[in-house]
């Protein structure tokens, strides 16, 4: 069983999870359609549970990521400004996921992208402590 209370463990859980719902953690400009329709209102409900838990599952692999850095460096401002930032958006999104406008998909889009590349900065920050 993989030990999620460390930070590099639970980040490639997280990462598996985001690749089976079809999002390429390798690609920040990839496939984003899967975490965009999980919270479009046109979206079936298994589909809404899977987007929730890849966000959920972000939250607390963040605060395991958190710990770490804060441990190991003294200041982990930057990369929680980042993250915390990423998290505002997708909820800012979720929030508002009652309508189908363009300019909500497109947000979704955006928000979904700085997700991605935030998890691929942290996986690289993990790789290179590791």
């Amino acid at each position: 069983m993989t030990d999620l209370s460390q930070p590099r463990a639970a980040f490639e859980v997280l990462a598996n999870r985001l690749n089976d719902a079809g999002v390429p953690v390798e690609s920040v400009s990839g496939n984003v359609g899967a975490v965009v329709v999980a919270y479009a209102p046109f979206a079936t409900a298994a589909q809404k549970t899977q987007g929730a838990a890849i966000v959920a599952a972000f939250d607390w692999t963040l605060s395991a990521e958190k710990a770490a850095e804060a441990a190991a460096t003294g200041n982990d401002l930057p990369l929680r400004q980042q993250a915390e930032a990423a998290l505002v958006d997708l909820r800012i999104y979720r929030d508002r996921a009652t309508t189908t406008t363009a300019q909500d998909k497109a947000f979704m889009k955006l928000a979904a992208r700085v997700l991605i590349g935030l998890i691929r900065l942290v996986l690289k920050k993990l790789d290179g402590a590791a």
